[in-house]
């Protein structure tokens, strides 16, 4: 439980709730769920807010925590591994200190009115050394420095850190002029004499067409080639996904920085961050802002706004704050989503998991985290903007609460790609699938399919199944519609059936039965209102299930086909608004329900064993269980549900009518790509990817060792259908190792054997073939 120690402070502090344990990252606080351990809390009524987060771990392994609040910097103390926390001194005057550890000795280094202080601490935080002069804490003269928990680095003999100092009586961001600052390691550093500042870069206006306020809160990195560069949080109006790379001479102190090459894209770069690297994963990684789709505004939209206003409004200066006034996203305040990110290169970074998420960006904010590795886990300090039974947070940057957080094993994440039919556009997607809170999220969508096949371009393309091997099979809705084969990277293999020759009627949903055929649903045109199975080895094409069988049903534009465990074969029949029951033979069993509103497709839930049916002309999912028994789920919104995936038991859909992919989340339907090219989604396809499988045909074998192989080192940029199977775009020997652990594991198996020294001996010495060929061929 955390305690006031005799501070004589105002802020509220968590004696109130009852405290979780770290792993369960809970606390319940005046009835109210929020996410992590509270360590401080301020309600917004006290007109005081909380802010600067820091947090450093002993030498003894306890944890140490600061955040600024009421005009001073608290210091509190975990010694169970951040499940209680105990406020145990005040640094007076201080604002944005960085806590870091040095020698056995702790600092706390930041702003003390206007100038940057250091001070120590001998005994883990009880009493500080207080910044009186140039000798003992006092770094600076002048009173116009700014900074942030931002992270110390240890390089060549030096510690080094980023800072800012500031042009008075000009707006934020304009006003922040970047340097940087170090100190032998091994000096004394309360004696400003040991200090040296860099020279100070400030803001072009022109920079980035115009669009550059400014940059400020810088990270001190070394990066791969053992160089020193400063990356910043970076000020960039309408967007909010831009860092630079300010380089660092270390020989004469100084620093540069190239407009043309040195802004780089950076996931989250509008807000604070913090960059570590991981010795482990050999990778740089941050926990950012990033902000997911259905929380930005189209570029689209934007541009059209844009282009609407007069040549006065168009000042870059200006754009910002017409596009937030006028309802747009403000990227630099959405900080409802937190996410962990990685690079090998500090240029190329990737969205790895969504760690934290709150669907509100008014009053929820989840940001400034500093943090620190601990073992297999991420710990960090956040400043937080969330309910808290007394009214909640001013606003998503005005914070209420200062919280611990712990993620577990942080370089564990599930993995999945997505196909989506795109009907509107004549094309297959593939999307890979970030895990998480609020997710998956939907990203980085690429062609799987698309143009012209066995002489006909692709039309319409709606069903999808992905069959044991690996193969994935699309039908084109349409007359002539036909089943194309192709391998698991998009490869075409040959066209399976064809309307008018093989089964008649546009094909529908097309999806795996439990004997490895396809069954098919077709309606519209001649013959249609059927549902046919594919023997996709032979191409062999039959009628399953006829129009009607006189008495039980008819067949009227049938839909959606799901199998349930015991085989029996679940039909949406949408004009009749019903779903039908048939055996494995094609049988009528039943009618499950009826009296719907034209059920569209179904998905067979197999956790809770039950039917999911979504509907034309709503955005509303029923879950039926095998008595009938219906429960609507999400709102009735108007929409056309093309199709339903579950995802880690999270439910998705696909709607044709706005062209938007949706996930159910707390009972809403929130957007989870922005993919502003999308139109008219049909059928999804889920794969969950395992482990060393690398062509995506369900297993870890030699044809995976051999695209690993061929992308080995070959520079960076590689996805994982080339071999990069830690996410971090090289492929390399983390990912040979991924592959050798994992060799021999199939889609059903549930476990990760190691393979026995024989077979992995094998394996490499396949493997060093394999190199040995390239490199031969490269001659």
């Amino acid at each position: 439980m955390s305690r006031i120690a005799g501070c004589g402070c105002a802020i509220v502090l968590a004696v109130r709730f009852l405290a979780m344990s770290a792993a369960a990252q809970t606390t319940m606080f005046n009835g109210v769920e929020v996410p992590g351990v509270v360590v401080a809390h301020s309600p917004k009524s006290s007109g005081e807010y909380l802010g600067s987060p820091s947090i450093a771990i002993l030498p003894n392994g306890d944890y140490l925590a600061s955040h600024r609040g009421y005009g001073d910097s608290h210091i509190y103390r975990s010694t169970d591994r951040g499940v209680t926390w105990t406020n145990i001194s005040i640094l007076p005057k201080s604002t944005m200190s960085t806590l870091f550890t040095l020698q056995g000795n702790t600092y706390a280094m930041g702003i003390r009115s206007g100038r940057v202080y250091i001070s120590r601490s001998t005994d883990g935080g009880l009493t500080w050394t207080q910044p009186t002069d140039a000798f003992n804490g006092r770094l600076t003269r002048e009173k116009s420095y700014h900074s942030a928990a931002v992270p110390m680095v240890i390089h060549n003999g030096r510690i080094w850190r980023a800072i800012e100092n500031t042009i008075p009586d000009t707006g934020w961001g304009h006003r922040f002029l970047a340097c940087v600052m170090s100190a032998p390691v091994d000096s004394d550093l309360l004696d400003r004499n040991n200090w040296t500042f860099s020279n100070e870069i400030g803001r072009d206006p022109t920079w980035l067409d115009g669009d550059f306020h400014g940059w400020c809160e810088g990270n001190m990195v070394v990066t791969p080639e053992g160089n020193l560069v400063n990356i910043p949080r970076v000020d960039h109006p309408p967007h909010g996904d831009t860092s630079a790379l300010i380089r660092v001479n270390e020989q004469d102190h100084t620093i540069s920085f190239n407009p043309e090459n040195d802004f780089i894209e950076f996931p989250g770069g509008g807000k604070k961050f913090v960059i570590r690297y991981d010795p482990v994963s050999q990778q740089y990684l941050s926990l950012t802002n990033w902000v997911p789709p259905g929380f930005r505004s189209s570029e689209a939209q934007i541009n059209a706004f844009l282009d609407s206003l007069t040549p006065e409004q168009q000042a870059p200066n200006q754009r910002g704050t017409l596009l937030t006034s006028n309802g747009f996203y403000n990227f630099e305040r959405t900080r409802n989503t937190l996410a962990l990110i990685s690079s090998t290169d500090l240029v190329h970074w990737n969205v790895r998991k969504v760690l934290l998420h709150h669907p509100d960006t008014a009053t929820h904010g989840l940001h400034y985290l500093d943090w620190q590795f601990d073992g297999n886990d991420i710990i960090g300090l956040s400043r937080t903007a969330y309910d808290d039974g007394l009214g909640g947070a001013d606003n998503q940057h005005n914070a209420n609460f200062i919280t611990f957080h712990r993620f577990e094993n942080y370089l564990d994440f599930e993995s999945w790609d997505s196909l989506l039919s795109d009907t509107g556009n004549n094309r297959v997607l593939k999307y890979s699938l970030i895990s998480g809170a609020g997710g998956p999220w939907w990203l980085t969508p690429e062609v799987f399919a698309e143009g012209e096949y066995a002489g006909e371009t692709l039309a319409n393309p709606l069903g999808l199944v992905r069959n044991a091997l690996g193969q994935v099979f699309i039908g084109e809705q349409r007359d002539g519609g036909r089943i194309l084969r192709f391998d698991a990277d998009g490869g075409f293999l040959g066209v399976v059936a064809n309307e008018g020759q093989q089964f008649t009627g546009n094909p529908e949903q097309i999806i795996l039965g439990p004997d490895d055929l396809l069954y098919m649903s077709t309606a519209f045109g001649t013959g249609s209102d059927r549902i046919y199975s594919i023997n996709t080895q032979t191409n062999d094409v039959d009628l399953f299930i006829d129009t009607t069988d006189g008495v039980n049903y008819t067949l009227n534009n049938p839909r959606g086909l799901a199998f349930a465990t015991d085989g029996t074969l679940f039909v949406a029949n949408r004009q009749e608004g019903n779903v039908l029951a048939f055996d494995g033979d094609g049988s009528y069993l039943e009618t499950l329900v009826s009296g719907l509103d034209q059920p569209q497709t179904l998905l067979w839930d197999e956790g809770n064993q039950q039917l999911l049916i979504g509907f034309s002309g709503t955005l509303q999912v029923a879950a039926v269980d095998l008595l009938g028994n219906v429960q609507l789920l999400g709102d009735d919104v108007v929409g056309n549900v093309l199709d339903i995936m579950l995802v880690d038991d999270e439910l998705f859909i696909s709607d044709y009518t706005s062209s938007q992919l949706y996930h159910l989340y707390q009972g809403e339907w929130q957007t989870v790509t922005q993919d502003e090219s999308l139109y008219h989604p049909g059928h999804m396809l889920l794969r969950q990817l395992i482990d060393g499988d690398i062509n995506g045909d369900g297993s870890v074998d030699v044809s995976d060792l051999g695209i690993l192989a061929t992308n080995y080192k070959t520079g960076s940029g590689k996805s994982r259908e080339q071999g990069d199977l830690t996410g971090d775009g090289i492929v390399d020997e983390s990912d040979l190792s991924i592959l050798a652990e994992n060799y021999g594991n199939a889609s059903d198996t549930t476990t990760h054997a190691v393979p026995e020294p024989g077979i992995l001996s094998l394996l490499i010495g396949a493997f060093s073939l394999l190199i040995s060929q390239r490199s031969n061929i490269r001659r």
